[in-house]
């Protein structure tokens, strides 16, 4: 197991482009809900994110379709 990212150190952000379509809620520094609003197709941005210096350490877009 990584022992350099803990939740101490970094979390993961979630960020729906559409929050009309989908929100997300965080329950932990790598853990949380989608909550579908509508219908349709949108992209979730994930990001790797160092707390103690504060920046990105990687970014991902994921295109989804919220039935």
């Amino acid at each position: 197991p990584e022992t350099l990212i803990t939740d101490a150190t970094f979390e993961l952000r979630v960020t729906p482009v559409n929050t009309a379509m989908v929100t997300f809620t965080r329950t932990g520094a790598f853990g949380g809900s989608l909550n579908k609003i509508a219908t349709g197709s949108t992209t979730i941005d994930f990001e790797l994110y160092h707390l103690e210096e504060m920046h990105g350490e990687w970014t991902r877009s994921v295109p989804i379709t919220v039935n």
